[in-house]
């Protein structure tokens, strides 16, 4: 993304661009690694697919590279195990939703705004921010855990929407990480995730 000026593309695919990272950045996470730098200089795009009806661009292909400052979760020497069992617990009883990008992203695409990919909506933020952006492109995907945001008070950070009297069934959670095993995770349209163990380290391939 870095090597590409966002003016060359239109709104929608600037928008596609960003939301195919912060997606990946979600299933990523889901599978049980946190990236920790989901920024412009690590996703790659390779292409977009077109329209069928009359071959525009309609939305980006992406690859996420650069897993080297990435974690386990719930590796025991994870410095943050204690934080990720307290995420982790909060969102058991939305199985087999994904975490939101509205809690994973609010008041963090500084590297997206400060590039020109999306707008800063809350410029006296100390932290230059797109969180009415944000809201507007995730709040009514049910793919993720549903959020909870007071846009009158951009101050106070979003939160899940709280259930009563949760069940849920673990068998359909999709993917198992296996410390001797690659993991692969197929995603939604135009994100493929594959994850395993070189010499040098976490390798990808989006």
């Amino acid at each position: 993304m870095t090597d590409l000026d966002p003016r060359m593309l239109n709104e929608q695919m600037r928008t596609s661009v960003v939301k195919k990272a912060l997606e990946a950045d979600s299933i990523i996470y889901d599978a049980g690694v946190n990236h920790g730098d989901m920024h412009p200089r690590n996703i790659v795009i390779v292409g977009f697919r077109s329209d069928l009806e009359d071959g525009a661009p309609k939305e980006a292909i992406i690859k996420v590279i650069d897993f080297n400052v990435a974690h386990v979760r719930f590796h025991p020497m994870n410095k943050d195990l204690e934080i990720e069992r307290i995420i982790q617990k909060e969102r058991e009883g939305w199985f087999p939703k994904l975490p939101s990008p509205l809690l994973r992203f609010y008041h963090s695409l500084d590297g997206f705004v400060w590039e020109g990919w999306c707008p800063n909506d809350d410029p006296d933020s100390d932290h230059e921010g797109s969180s009415l952006w944000l809201w507007n492109q995730f709040k009514d995907d049910d793919r993720y855990i549903p959020v909870i945001w007071d846009r009158t008070n951009p101050w106070k950070s979003p939160r899940y929407v709280e259930l009563e009297n949760t069940s849920h069934d673990n068998s359909n959670l999709g993917t198992k990480i296996d410390g001797n095993d690659d993991v692969k995770v197929h995603g939604e349209d135009g994100i493929d995730i594959e994850m395993g163990e070189t010499e040098e380290g976490v390798w990808d391939d989006w």
